[in-house]
């Protein structure tokens, strides 16, 4: 009896403790929606972001964004709409997210003032693994500075096949490590737990993957900068060195030892340089074949482009022309449109900052705001605004001609995204825009130009290719992968 009792009394005490902590999660809710409002629906000029509505005392919205940060943009701006400033908070990292077209310009409009810093500091750290005391590099410059040319004018797209890594640091670095492209795409795929900063008892294999690019990165270096002169990168010197590669690598390399980084900081350098230069424009490129080889007529007027672009003396493409054609700019534009899902943050670090004229919301100092490429993308009432004619086709379906408009001199079909930069934004805006934009288009509307060129392409399934979808878990770190492996039969023309 007395055991029954115990039970009874264990099992009403479990029962207590589950209905107290679910009135504390309802009454969370109840009072921060409460707030919320209150701050939304105020008069005061100079109010500052409401935080969104959460159960979780502390946490707030940790768990949501770390199930699934793609459920949790997309359910808010559903809920709560575009046009304010909403906060997200998960224990003590907060940032403001910011979905507003005239909120987005004001930030894009203001880079001078606002730093992007922390962000660039957080990946070389946790990313990159740059050492503590070369950090401070990356946090000395408060705006751009254009030091490297070459990448801003973009790289010729015929250096860029077979491989871009060899085309940027010649194969002598595949000669030194010959695991290097596998190692790169591991080292993507755990991009996420580094940003997570899971220790690395948790994720050891991660952790050594990286180690071993820091430190084959790190032997390629030195052997290039033991046989090569990297000072000499100016318009009079060779476009091409056998160790270094590109003459940007060379400028990239110089750069960064009269800014004193050790051959360890210039490695982590080199990882991101790597990364930057693969890890979205080569999960585009495949995305931009993909689309063309499900839709057969799209894939013939791209190749009446590529025909255009022929040079009739070599019967080879004309590679920098390719980039000038408005269908396959189309295409690409709108490839990244729906495949990109990157992330644009800036942060007021001296003063509060307003977003925009005619916006009551202040933003509080050094508070991180965040616009999301996906987002954007979505945003039926901001694009409409812009030119009616771009939402003729819903905003969730691939429409290669969404980019194209009707030229006022003449009649012919012209790529344009002229007032579109708070809507299209996978290189984020601004003057911190991604230096490497030219260099990235020129890469893959290139590789789609030369597969279609010399090859014979096709889906072996397609209509198992018809529900590939993009692995929204990716979400915020760039180009999305595909949620599963796609089949393509490649047959060299002759």
């Amino acid at each position: 009896m007395s055991l029954n009792v115990e039970w009874q009394l264990a099992l009403s005490s479990a029962q207590l403790a589950a209905l107290g902590t679910l009135v504390l999660f309802i009454l969370t809710y109840i009072v921060s929606l409460f707030r919320f409002l209150w701050t939304r629906q105020s008069d005061n000029p100079e109010k500052r972001p409401p935080t969104i509505p959460y159960y979780l005392p502390g946490l707030c919205h940790a768990f949501r964004l770390e199930w699934s940060m793609d459920n949790f943009l997309a359910a808010t701006v559903k809920r709560w709409g575009y046009q304010s400033p909403l906060k997200v908070r998960a224990g003590t990292f907060q940032f403001i997210m910011v979905t507003n077209p005239s909120h987005i310009r004001s930030i894009i409009r203001s880079s001078r003032i606002l730093a992007n810093r922390p962000i660039i500091m957080f990946a070389m750290r946790k990313w990159f693994y740059t050492p503590v005391d070369s950090l401070h590099h990356y946090n000395s410059h408060h705006g751009p500075h254009p030091h490297l040319h070459d990448l801003q004018l973009g790289i010729n797209i015929s250096q860029v096949t077979p491989s871009v890594i060899e085309a940027m640091m010649d194969s002598r670095i595949l000669e030194v490590y010959p695991t290097l492209v596998g190692d790169f795409w591991e080292f993507d795929r755990q991009l996420a737990n580094y940003s997570r900063r899971l220790p690395r008892w948790m994720i050891p294999s991660a952790y050594r993957t990286r180690d071993r690019q820091l430190a084959n990165l790190k032997a390629w270096n030195r052997m290039a900068y033991q046989h090569s002169d990297c000072s000499k990168h100016g318009v009079d010197d060779a476009d091409w060195d056998e160790f270094f590669g590109t003459r940007y690598i060379k400028a990239h390399e110089d750069l960064m030892r009269k800014h004193g980084l050790d051959d360890d900081a210039i490695a982590s350098d080199n990882l991101g340089l790597l990364f930057g230069a693969n890890a979205n424009a080569v999960r585009a490129v495949f995305w931009y074949l993909f689309e063309a080889l499900k839709d057969k007529p799209l894939q013939e007027r791209l190749q009446t482009e590529l025909h255009d672009c022929r040079n009739p003396q070599t019967d080879t493409l004309d590679i920098p022309q390719l980039s000038t054609k408005p269908l396959l700019q189309s295409t690409y534009a709108e490839v990244l449109r729906l495949r990109v899902s990157g992330i644009m943050t800036r942060t007021n670090e001296d003063v509060p900052f307003c977003l925009g004229p005619d916006s009551d919301y202040t933003v509080p100092r050094n508070t991180t705001m965040s616009t999301f490429s996906s987002i954007t993308a979505r945003n039926q009432s901001a694009w409409e605004s812009v030119r009616p004619q771009i939402v003729s086709r819903p905003l969730d379906e691939f429409w290669p001609e969404r980019f194209l408009v009707r030229g006022r001199e003449d009649s012919k079909l012209k790529f344009s995204v002229d007032g579109l930069a708070e809507c299209w934004m996978p290189y984020g805006g601004g003057q911190r825009m991604c230096p490497g934009r030219h260099f990235a288009k020129n890469e893959i509307i290139g590789t789609l130009g030369l597969l279609l060129d010399l090859f014979d392409c096709e889906l072996v399934d397609r209509r198992a290719a018809n529900r590939d979808q993009s692995d929204q878990r990716w979400v915020p770190y760039g180009t999305l992968p595909p949620t599963r492996r796609v089949v393509v039969k490649l047959t060299r023309r002759r």
